[in-house]
């Protein structure tokens, strides 16, 4: 859940917007006097700071079951194997192929997850709010 925290301390007051625990905005509120107001009573920017911890949540557990590195061998290999004739390739091409549209559909089914998740009121943090990574695909990415 998206809050709003503030810490009154002798000089400068902290303002902290967090989101399941995690910080998304902080600052002195005394460098910014309008902002204390505005983010008082702006739901858009509370909307606005969960789908950006959505956002962050996702791209986090994509990258740990697969770095940026791995993801572009990954395709790299893919777009070899795809170029060449089916009648040609080994029974590994294929199960390469296989595993990794399954890991591609995983990535566009975490990326569609963000939206209704950063609108609801779940948890970002929650496990089982997030769709899980095929058994196939984490395979392959040992191997990249």
């Amino acid at each position: 859940m998206t809050r709003i925290v503030e810490f009154h301390t002798p000089k400068p007051t902290i303002v902290r917007i967090e989101d399941d625990g995690i910080d998304l905005v902080a600052y002195a509120a005394e460098r910014f006097p309008g902002l204390a107001y505005s983010l008082q009573t702006d739901e858009g920017l509370a909307q606005a700071a969960r789908l950006r911890s959505a956002k962050a949540a996702c791209g986090t557990r994509i990258y740990r079951v697969a770095s940026a590195e791995c993801q572009m061998n990954m395709a790299a290999a893919a777009a070899i194997i795809a170029a060449t004739p089916e009648g040609s390739r080994t029974s590994d091409d294929t199960a390469m192929l296989t595993a990794y549209r399954l890991f591609r559909g995983w990535v566009d089914a975490m990326r569609a997850t963000v939206d209704p998740l950063a609108s609801g009121t779940g948890s970002i943090a929650d496990d089982s709010a997030w769709p899980v990574c095929p058994a196939e695909a984490i395979n392959l990415t040992v191997a990249y």
